[in-house]
């Protein structure tokens, strides 16, 4: 369910918002190679390329300039290695699903295809979540300063842009997790404009530990 009327879809409106929430269901990373509490880069980038699919419920809360108040919005995730994404209105109406490099926006009928290609903030962000996945560290680190503390038993992790494409959108993003689970995503857009999105009932299939 959703509260206040719906936007269009922009580069750099409320429509990119909300696929930047989608994509950072799996953009866990860090730019450190270590700290005192032995939680280090190989560690969480590890325990994510496990992950073989993924869904959970969110909240997200979005304040923005053009409204006086907050929207709140409630659905699932869905994920699939190793590039399949959904993000999905509650009530059935609105989300994305995201396919290699395409981007299909549902709630309008037909709905309406995206090309990565041709939205570069987009692009780069899938192709850093592409990275996490696989634990391509020289490509996370093109494309984000990172700023990771805590421990396995609670984390944070600050990712600052780098790339002009992507931080005329994007201000920053700060997740916050235990282990491989990802429990919120706070989003600060170049415009002010703010989000935070909450994960619970997260049921998450992982590739067997290797033998020792």
């Amino acid at each position: 369910m959703t509260t206040g009327n719906p936007k269009p879809v922009r580069s750099h409106g409320s429509g990119f918002h909300s696929l930047v929430s989608l994509f950072c269901l799996g953009i866990l990373l860090s730019a450190q190679p270590a700290f005192a509490s032995g939680w280090t880069l190989t560690d969480l980038l590890q325990g994510f390329a496990r992950i073989t699919s993924a869904t959970a419920r969110y909240t997200e809360t979005r304040s923005s300039s053009f409204v006086d108040i907050p929207l709140i919005s409630r659905g699932h995730f869905s994920y699939r290695a190793p590039d399949y994404l959904a993000k999905r209105a509650g009530n059935g109406d609105g989300g994305y699903i995201v396919r290699g490099n395409e981007v299909e926006v549902l709630g309008t009928h037909p709905p309406r295809q995206l090309h990565l290609d041709d939205y570069p903030p987009l692009a780069a962000l899938v192709a850093a979540l592409r990275a996490t996945l696989s634990g391509d560290a020289s490509t996370l680190h093109r494309y984000f300063d990172l700023r990771l503390s805590g421990s396995a038993n609670g984390w944070r992790l600050q990712l600052t842009p780098t790339q002009p494409a992507l931080a005329q959108a994007i201000r920053d993003i700060t997740l916050h997790g235990i282990a491989n689970r990802l429990t919120r995503v706070d989003i600060r857009q170049a415009n002010g404009d703010h989000s935070e999105l909450t994960l619970s009932h997260q049921v998450i299939r992982e590739q067997p530990h290797p033998a020792p």
